[in-house]
Parts: structure tokens; C-alpha cells; sequence
């Protein structure tokens, strides 16, 4: 049974309706509820939609992989959180610095980040 009782919530309306699709998508296909590193990596993927475009072609969800290392990749603070969502759902927190990509970001995507960071913590 899906569990369509998610509390999480993007940074604004538009964040919020890509993420709870992505949930929802992940759930629909899987049959299960995504771990911590799989909502991270969805919370930051839909929180700019240049990134989003990116990624959501190179998710399968079926096979539970995403393809992110295929020599291609966006720019700018898409780039960066790309690294941070690669090296979340690989489970390798610590090889990012987050002070310095905090201070790399726009305030919108700060709070992609530090959000990002909650659904990895659980």
C-alpha cells in the first residue's frame, strides 16, 4: 500500500508539487517508500527546474539507480547541487564543504540545500 501521507514540503509551491510527484512516482513504481538518500537526491532535483530537467531522464526508478555520471551536466548552482545530490546518494556527506557551497548559493537554493539535508538525516 503507497503511503500518500508525505509531510515534506518544498521551498515554494512550485518545489512542493515537483517533489510530492517525484514521491509519488518513486512509490507508484517501487512499491515503497524512498529511503533518506533517494528523497534527498528528489528534494534537490526538483528544487530548480534546470536541474530537474537534467535528472529526471536519467532516473530508474524501476531498477532503483539514477545515472548521474554520463559526462554531461549542468552549470552554475545547478552544478553544484547536482555534487551535493551525487555525493548524498552515495552516501558521502562529508567529502562536500557546506559552508563554502552555502555561501556559493542564491537564498532560494539555500534552502533547497538545507532542506535537501533534512530529508537525508530522516
Amino acid at each position: 500500500m503507497l503511503d500518500t501521507t508525505w509531510s515534506a514540503r518544498g521551498v515554494d509551491r512550485d518545489h512542493d508539487t515537483l517533489f510530492q510527484a517525484a514521491l509519488m512516482a518513486y512509490e507508484l513504481v517501487r512499491g515503497e517508500a524512498p529511503d533518506p538518500q533517494w528523497r534527498a537526491l528528489l528534494y534537490l532535483g526538483t528544487g530548480d527546474r534546470e536541474l530537474w530537467a537534467w535528472i529526471a531522464p536519467r532516473l530508474d526508478l524501476y531498477n532503483g539507480c539514477v545515472h548521474l555520471d554520463d559526462g554531461s551536466e549542468p552549470a552554475g548552482e545547478p552544478q553544484r547541487l547536482l555534487t551535493l545530490a551525487s555525493h548524498l546518494f552515495r552516501g558521502q556527506p562529508t567529502q562536500m564543504d557546506m559552508a563554502q557551497l552555502l555561501q556559493s548559493l542564491d537564498t532560494r537554493n539555500r534552502a533547497v540545500v538545507l532542506g535537501a539535508m533534512e530529508e537525508f538525516c530522516g
